[in-house]
């Protein structure tokens, strides 16, 4: 999975997808927050067993950038995810998945 995104708009879907998430998750996978890259959309997932909200950014939008480079999904620890999304200084974010595990964030001089 590779995909830039403005993150400005990206840390606004964030916040929102997060709202669906409990502090005292019973389960890991409840905790996280599904991000799916596919050709032309961005889509986020968080769930706490009981709600669900999801949100999309598509590609081609004039208010945000979003450029899908490879398609894929992972979940993030929602926490972590929104801290580093806010403290990075950009304009835009690049995200990549490598070896399915580790993650790669990162934005002009920062990773």
């Amino acid at each position: 999975m590779y995909f830039k995104v403005s993150k400005r708009q990206f840390y606004n879907v964030l916040s929102v997808t997060a709202r669906a998430i409990s502090a005292y998750s019973p389960l890991p996978a409840f905790s996280g927050i599904k991000i799916v890259a596919e050709n032309d959309s961005l889509t986020l997932t968080g769930s706490d067993s009981d709600i669900s909200i999801q949100t999309s950014l598509k590609t081609g939008q004039e208010n945000y950038t979003l450029q899908i480079l490879d398609n894929g999904s992972i979940v993030i620890e929602s926490r972590y995810i929104l801290e580093i999304v806010r403290k990075i200084d950009a304009e835009e974010l690049e995200f990549e998945v490598m070896d399915g595990s580790l993650t790669k964030i990162s934005g002009n001089t920062a990773e």
